[in-house]
């Protein structure tokens, strides 16, 4: 007998880890291609780099994991093959491919958008100096690989629609079309965008401004400029509720009614 309404959900949280990375796995095969020669098999470097990407750990330590891997040198010269950009570019598409059930055109959604730095500590050459990114002092570095991420929220479900690593030179309102155009794409429209503190910033607020998009940002309302930004709208300092949380950060609500 199918599962309706919420003992559906519930069902659906459920899945088996073997199901999740058998979908992650086939999924990749159908978008990327990576040119081979010999016996080695796409599939086979795809699954030992989910595999690596699920249990944290190196091409040497899967062995209990899957029977066929790569060696470390066929594995690093067939990723070498990968064009970044074309990654981006597919990386939306990859992340959509089963999402037809949560995803309704025509409609509106609360969209999120968030800001991620993970700590680095190795060297930095010309191959990496792109993606580099630095920042305040966090975990005794102030080096970062950035990436940033676009959400859907419905109910109680959060779907992560793209995500792209960080450019030095790259302006934040850059990536944020970027989603907007994704978002275009797939035939709904904003209820709300969400962004989190560090996107806090003149630019930011009045790029969306003009584009007339809903947004919710946290934000401090001190000096002359800001205040004038802030001026003709409407500021709100109460905590108020997003999904099941509660943000007791000062919440500035910009753009069209919700």
């Amino acid at each position: 007998m199918p599962y309706t309404g919420k003992q559906a959900r519930n069902e659906e949280r459920h899945l088996k880890a073997h199901e999740c990375s058998a979908l992650v796995v086939n999924t990749l095969n159908r978008y990327i291609s990576i040119p081979i020669q010999g016996k080695l098999k796409q599939k086979t470097i795809i699954q030992s780099l989910v595999a690596m990407a699920t249990s944290m750990t190196s091409i040497h330590s899967i062995g209990q994991i899957l029977t066929e891997i790569p060696c470390e040198t066929s594995f690093r010269y067939h990723l070498s093959k990968l064009d970044l950009d074309t990654l981006e570019e597919l990386n939306h598409k990859i992340l959509l491919e089963n999402s037809n059930d949560l995803i309704k055109s025509g409609r509106k959604y609360i969209f999120a958008i968030d800001f991620t730095n993970d700590p680095y500590y190795g060297e930095i050459d010309e191959n990496n100096a792109p993606y580099v990114v630095k920042g305040q002092l966090k975990a005794s570095t102030n080096s970062f690989y950035s990436y940033i991420s676009l959400y859907l929220v419905n109910e109680d479900r959060r779907l992560t629609m793209a995500v792209f690593p960080v450019r030095n030179g790259i302006k934040k309102t850059e990536y944020i079309q970027r989603f907007l155009n994704i978002i275009a794409k797939m035939g709904v429209s904003i209820k709300v965008l969400c962004l989190d503190r560090g996107f806090y910033s003149k630019d930011v607020i009045s790029f969306l401004q003009n584009l007339n998009v809903p947004h919710i940002i946290p934000v401090v309302k001190h000096g002359d400029e800001i205040k004038k930004l802030l001026s003709a709208q409407v500021c709100q300092f109460d905590p108020i509720a997003y999904g099941k949380c509660k943000l007791s950060t000062p919440i500035f609500l910009s753009g069209k009614p919700i």
